[in-house]
Order: structure tokens, then sequence, then C-alpha cells
């Protein structure tokens, strides 16, 4: 065998031997039997499918998994994953903060935000009505404190909150991973419309999952400088078990910056 070919087979044995749910994972796939609980059709995102393997949940548009969720024991899978770090800002929170979130999936992300932050409010926008009524009906979402979502275009949305005069000490930013966007414009247009919803002192937090290293990673890179050139303090981290890469970008305005 060619040598960069060992080289590459033993990072991927490493990459999986630090990857403790991708071994549970695959444990699973051998010891238990797929379960199917519900398929839907919806106009915006395909097939949507409920899918169950021992004590794990799994939501999948089109076969993929986009949230997953354990129905009894313990929660150190989901903080493993990306979910995990969406309320692990590295500036300050409020107690008992006012959380928007965009994006409800299967709720994982929202549900350790809540567990850990214990919001007073929390706002959810979700595009597709299909997948609010089955992360309802499947993942317990109702079961969230203080929480509302509001079914709709998150642009037209969030312009519809600024009106109202409502801000928040926290906004997560996980449907359309603006960082990644290959229009540049539309994805700073919607980060400034996002920034004007904060309270004083609040922060943002975005999703990129990084599919392609060398463009989703570079895309990336010049989003977070975008940001700073708005006058944003901006971090970013590393998380990645099953399936992709993601990075987090951690964003905060200036005092003064009026963003």
């Amino acid at each position: 065998m060619p040598l960069h070919k060992v080289s590459l087979a033993l990072e991927r044995l490493q990459r999986y031997a630090r990857s403790p749910n991708r071994q549970i994972q695959d444990l699973r796939r051998i010891f238990c039997r797929r379960q199917v609980r519900c398929i839907r059709q919806s106009p915006l995102n395909g097939e949507v499918k409920v899918v169950e393997r021992g004590r794990e949940r799994l939501l999948l548009l089109d076969d993929r998994c986009h949230s997953f969720g354990m129905t009894h024991g313990s929660d150190a899978e989901l903080y493993r994953e990306y979910w995990g770090h969406l309320h692990r800002t590295p500036f300050p929170v409020t107690q008992r903060p006012n959380v928007l979130m965009c994006g409800l999936g299967g709720g994982t992300g929202l549900k350790l935000l809540a567990k850990e932050l214990q919001p007073q409010r929390i706002t959810v926008i979700e595009l597709d009505p299909v997948i609010i009524d089955v992360a309802r009906q499947h993942f317990d979402v109702e079961t969230i404190p203080n929480l509302q979502i509001l079914a709709g275009d998150a642009q037209q949305l969030a312009e519809d909150i600024g009106i109202r005069g409502e801000r928040f000490d926290l906004i997560v930013e996980d449907a359309m991973c603006l960082p990644t966007m290959s229009d540049t414009q539309s994805a700073m247009v919607q980060l400034q419309r996002l920034a004007a919803l904060l309270a004083p002192g609040g922060s943002l937090v975005l999703n990129a999952p990084i599919v392609s290293r060398d463009r989703d990673g570079a895309r990336t890179e010049a989003f977070c400088e975008g940001l700073r050139e708005r006058e944003m303090t901006v971090h970013t981290a590393d998380a990645g078990q099953r399936w992709w890469f993601n990075r987090m970008v951690y964003a905060m305005p200036h005092p003064m910056s009026g963003a």
C-alpha cells in the first residue's frame, strides 16, 4: 500500500478513536434494530423521518440526520456534538437570559441551552411547519419552559420582532449557516438584521458546518473577518463527532459600535 494511503488510514483511525459517539453509533447499529416512528412529506425539506435505534431518536431529512435525542438516560452524547456548544459562548450571559433561536430541528440544541441557561424566555423561529409538528410530537419540545415557536421566514420574522422592540441577550443562528453562505453580502445583511435585535451586552452564536474544509473553512474565515470589520469581537470553536465537522462562531458587538 502506498505510504500516503497508509498515512490517511492512520489519520482516519485516530479520528475514530477520538470519537466515542461514532463508536457508540456503530455499536447501536450492530445490536439495536432500526425502528421508523414517523414519516412525513414536507414541501420544504422532502421526506421527514423519525427513526429510533435503542434509546437514540433521530430526525432525518431525506435520510440525512439533522438532529437527535435520547429517549432516556444520559445526554453526554448530545453534549459532545455541536449542539452541546451552541450555548457555550465565551461572552458573559446574563442570568435567565432572553434567547432567540433560528432553526428548530428536533430541538437538540434548544433543550441543552434551556437546561444550562434556564432562560426567562426562548423564542424559536422555524420555517417548516412540518418540522415544528414533528418536533412537538416526537421530540417533546413543548416540555421546555417559557418557549415560543414562530413559524415563518427568519428574515421577515426578525423584522417583525425588531418593530415590536423586543431584544435578546443571546441569539443562536442554526438555520441558514450564514458563515458558509456563498452570497456573502446576503449573509452579512441577515447578520446585521439579527445583531440589531441584541440587548446591550448580548452576543450571537452562528453554526458553520464545514463539509469542505477548503471551501467552507475559507468562507467562514472571510465571514469572521467581515464581523471584525463591523466592530465585533469574534471567537471560534470547533466541534465534531459523528457526522460532519462544525465551527462555532461567537460574536459580540463592541459596546459603542451600534451593530
